[in-house]
């Protein structure tokens, strides 16, 4: 069993690399406290712009190969939240500082539409125990100016959880839970606790593993929706670490998945995604590397998909 453990760290052998066609350092929009580092930002589309955060945490990673990391500013994981709207061309129209006060500490937060309203799905770091954490739902008022934090409870009892990533169902929302078997849950209006959804029974908790984890709120395409995940490896000889990422398309009543290859943005790397948006025209990538990158890239929508349709 540890040996087919092991084994599963090596996949995917390989990812396919695409190429953008422009990159953008969102970073250069936002000022940073000393010793802390651009990561993850994520974006979503906002009036005739675009609203961002961009995530900044107080630490570096050896190497690669080592994780551990170097902190540079305090002596525990702390995070800041730069928030930011863009317009079309992302020139940067307003900071949002009064934001960025109320969602400090939320980390890895992804911004999404539902039922016509800007929500955020974020993690919040417990004290109860090393690595406990949870996810919260965030909730914007109309014009950005104000935030609160909603807890969600975990389906499972679970003192760790990360990487829910959120679709609309109806008028509910619902969240791709996990996809080592591929696992849905909802959220019934005015709870915290996500259930299973209509005609469907979670598994039991002894069946899910994460080697996929959750990277991206949906969007719509065709009618489905589509998610980026990510999966962590280990290339030979190097041992370095990589994230792949991966398209997934779900059927509107959750019973079909399809995923396309796993892929990278240039070279493999550490690289999560947190943000995607579909234009006519183009496919939008907001990822961070490393934890010391927070990049947008803009892809062809008709490239993009010819070489990573999910089937």
């Amino acid at each position: 069993m540890k040996t087919l453990k092991r084994a599963r760290r090596l996949y995917p052998f390989r990812a396919l690399s695409i190429t953008p066609t422009s990159t953008i350092d969102l970073s250069a929009a936002v000022s940073l406290p000393a010793g802390y580092h651009p990561a993850n930002p994520a974006l979503v589309r906002y009036r005739d712009g675009y609203f961002a955060c961009i995530r900044g945490v107080n630490y570096v990673y050896r190497s690669p190969r080592k994780m551990s990391p170097i902190f540079t500013a305090g002596r525990g994981y702390h995070t800041v939240n730069r928030f930011v709207l863009f317009d079309e061309h992302f020139r940067v129209e307003r900071q949002l500082e009064a934001l960025d006060t109320q969602l400090e500490n939320v980390e890895d937060i992804r911004l999404f539409v539902h039922a016509g309203r800007v929500y955020g799905i974020g993690t919040q770091p417990l004290e109860h125990g090393p690595g406990a954490c949870r996810m919260c739902l965030v909730t914007f008022d109309e014009d950005l100016n104000a935030a609160d934090i909603v807890p969600l409870d975990s389906p499972y009892g679970l003192t760790r959880e990360k990487n829910w990533c959120p679709f609309s169902v109806g008028d509910e929302l619902g969240f791709l839970y996990a996809c080592n078997p591929d696992v849905f849950v909802r959220l019934p209006a005015g709870q915290h606790k996500p259930v299973a959804p209509n005609g469907h029974r979670l598994l039991e908790p002894n069946r899910l593993h994460f080697y996929d984890c959750g990277s991206t709120p949906a969007q719509p395409l065709d009618g489905e929706h589509l998610f980026v995940t990510h999966r962590r490896s280990v290339r030979l000889p190097s041992l370095r670490r990589v994230y792949s990422s991966q398209l997934c398309l779900v059927s509107p009543d959750l019973q079909h998945v399809r995923r396309s290859q796993y892929f990278s943005i240039g070279r493999p790397t550490i690289q999560f995604v947190s943000g995607l948006q579909l234009t006519p025209d183009e496919v939008l990538i907001a990822y961070g590397e490393m934890d010391n990158r927070a990049l947008l890239s803009r892809f062809d929508r008709a490239g993009f998909f010819a070489q990573l349709r999910p089937r």
